[in-house]
């Protein structure tokens, strides 16, 4: 599939740029585990780097108390 092949290199363009030692790689997002209460600065840099990067995919940090994750997909919307 053409859409999910995109997906993957930019979600790869991203990881590559974006280096860290705790990332999940998935089939359709990259999971950032951060240090305990730093998702939001982490997700303030992701989304930086991605509009310097000008891929569509969004940063999204984890709302929790421990804000320890944060979640990259893509920020298109395929089936509506």
């Amino acid at each position: 599939m053409q859409v999910t092949n995109s997906i993957e290199k930019q979600l790869e363009q991203f990881r590559v740029s974006f280096y860290s030692k705790n990332v999940f790689v998935m089939e359709d997002c990259l999971i950032y585990k951060t240090p305990r209460g730093l998702s939001d600065r982490i997700t303030r840099d992701a989304n930086t780097l991605i509009e310097k990067l000008n891929i569509p995919l969004v940063a999204i940090g984890t709302m929790f108390s421990a804000k320890d994750s944060v979640v990259v997909k893509s920020n298109e919307i395929f089936d509506i």
